[in-house]
């Protein structure tokens, strides 16, 4: 049984790897590391490889809260006791579905003014409860609520993350 363990945690690190190295570095270099995820998967049920899936998801979604934290005056670290934030999973999953694909979206999003314009967004990362990325709308790189997003669909128009992106949010 212990084998059965160790080739389990074997292919969650390598599926975590991989979404890891996408979200970052986009699809260069995962070819290779694609080929050692197909390996690791052989001996592995059907259930038992969506398990390892799943659980390189929950570990990803870690990895990306603690790499990428919220900015500005509403930043976690600046001292503030904030509500928490309740929003829809299935419309955050849609933006880091445009994240790893590096796909835009486009969404209905209510500012806080409160005005909702319709937005082409180019999703760059997940700061969870938001999203970072480039508004089209307003020219600039903005971070969205998840909570007043009504609607989003991935779109077929790709982008490219700029390399200094964080230095623009």
């Amino acid at each position: 049984m212990p084998r059965k363990q160790d080739d389990m945690t074997i292919h969650t690190a390598l599926l975590l790897l991989q979404e890891i190295i996408e979200q970052t570095e986009g699809e260069a270099g995962v070819g290779e590391l694609r080929q050692m995820i197909a390996r690791s998967a052989m001996g592995l049920p059907h259930e038992d490889r969506y398990a390892a899936s799943v659980r390189a998801h929950e570990l990803l979604e870690m990895y990306v809260d603690i790499l990428v934290q919220p900015s500005g005056i509403d930043d976690v670290h600046s001292g503030y006791d904030w509500e928490p934030v309740y929003y829809d999973e299935r419309l955050a999953q849609v933006w880091r579905e445009g994240v790893r694909q590096r796909k835009s979206v486009l969404m209905k999003y209510r500012s806080e003014k409160p005005e909702t314009t319709e937005r082409l967004v180019d999703p760059w990362a997940t700061s969870t409860p938001y999203g970072i990325g480039w508004c089209h709308l307003r020219g600039a790189s903005r971070k969205f609520r998840f909570d007043r997003i009504s609607n989003i669909e991935l779109t077929d128009q790709s982008f490219e993350k700029p390399e200094n992106w964080k230095s623009l949010v």
